[in-house]
């Protein structure tokens, strides 16, 4: 699934979206039953009805993590460490036959895992997409041409910085000439194989420290091939990461995503980056995109789903404010129970949709300001996904 599909959906575009799919049908050669799950999952969207189907999922094969990046949870709160249940990854890989795309990596680095390139080779053989989000500190030469090899859709990598130092320090564990190795050998590896993909992406997370460097890192970017660069702000776990974001330097800020789109644009790469003020969006994944977590839990979010490996209470800061979140709250239940056809249409999932769209309509016709932000997480008692800092743009 290219990323002009979410485009479609967000833009309500339905004429260009039903050709979309149309087109990706004949051309992935999709069957009838992936067709028809897509197109009536992607409507539901539009038309926004509590009924919906899934049409691609996030997993984690692992929760283990080869790093200590000093903007993860992890360097405050350990996570439970496991591998993903085998009973897990075959209902999973069951399922992809219906969907488009299937990302590996959202709580630990995919390349841990032991039999990594099995598993994208039988999800590729059920027809569905694959995209693989990793530091990059592993991707070897061999694996990289396994990876081609596989025709794997998407390989994201993790870079935070242009020189050595900036990088080292935000990635400690990594080294950044080391990592530079591994790009230069995956893009020889991809090139050998003389198709479109993998989709190199890169994205990189916005802090007080780094921004001055996005600017440069386009430019080597570029050089190294790189097509994407997705910049997402550092998702603040206490008062001391917080004192990292960008929304500290929002004019700064603005300077530097903006030189670095304008390099993007002469350079040929897709670029994207968070807004540095609150706007006003509905999530698409309560509707077609579960995060499903090693264990079979079912989340109706990303952003929460990957976090409940940390427990059950999750603070982040906005400001001096502790803002507290609870997985539980989109939990919807366990695929080793129940088929996740039926737990994407359950009553709590239908609840959770409702809800959504009547906070994102109440925003709509009233949006937030800062002040009223700050009023709303500052009460005792308010739906998270009221003040969700990913469906704001200020989180991650």
């Amino acid at each position: 699934m290219s990323y002009s599909y979410y485009e479609l959906l967000e833009q309500r575009d339905l004429g260009r979206l039903g050709i979309k799919v149309l087109r990706e049908a004949i051309d992935k050669k999709w069957g009838l039953k992936r067709t028809v799950n897509v197109a009536l999952g992607s409507f539901s969207w539009l038309l926004k009805s509590s009924n919906s189907r899934p049409i691609a999922l996030t997993t984690d094969l692992t929760t283990y993590c080869n790093l200590s990046c000093i903007m993860c949870i992890r360097s405050i709160r350990k996570p439970k460490l496991y591998h993903i249940d085998p009973i897990v990854l075959e209902r999973i890989i069951c399922l992809s036959r219906y969907l488009v795309r299937v990302r590996l990596s959202s709580v630990g680095e995919p390349l841990l895992y032991p039999n990594l390139v099995e598993v994208i080779g039988r999800l590729k053989r059920q027809g569905t997409e694959v995209a693989l989000t990793t530091n990059g500190t592993l991707l070897n030469e061999k694996l990289s041409r396994e990876l081609c090899s596989l025709g794997i859709d998407e390989i994201e990598i993790s870079i935070d910085g242009v020189t050595p130092s900036t990088y080292n320090n935000i990635r400690r564990g990594a080294d950044f000439h080391s990592l530079l190795t591994n790009i230069k050998a995956l893009m020889e590896s991809r090139a050998r194989m003389k198709g479109e993909v993998p989709t190199i992406k890169v994205s990189f997370t916005a802090m007080k420290r780094n921004l001055i460097e996005l600017p440069s890192l386009i430019e080597l970017l570029a050089k190294l091939g790189v097509q994407h660069v997705r910049v997402s702000n550092i998702l603040p776990f206490s008062k001391r990461m917080w004192e990292e974001h960008p929304y500290n330097i929002r004019e700064v800020a603005r300077k530097y995503l903006e030189e670095a789109e304008k390099k993007s644009i002469v350079l040929r790469l897709h670029f994207s980056a968070k807004p540095q003020a609150l706007r006003t969006a509905i999530c698409v994944e309560p509707w077609l995109m579960p995060y499903i977590a090693p264990d079979g839990s079912v989340y109706a979010c990303n952003f929460l789903g990957d976090l409940a490996v940390y427990g059950e209470e999750i603070t982040t800061w906005y400001d001096e404010i502790p803002i507290h979140a609870h997985p539980s709250h989109v939990y919807l239940g366990n695929i080793l129970d129940e088929d996740i056809k039926k737990i994407w249409r359950n009553n709590r999932a239908r609840h959770l949709r409702k809800r959504l769209l009547d906070i994102w309509k109440k925003q709509r016709s009233s949006p937030l300001t800062e002040g009223k932000y700050k009023e709303l997480i500052s009460r005792s008692s308010i739906d998270f996904c009221e003040i969700c800092p990913s469906r704001l743009g200020w989180g991650c």
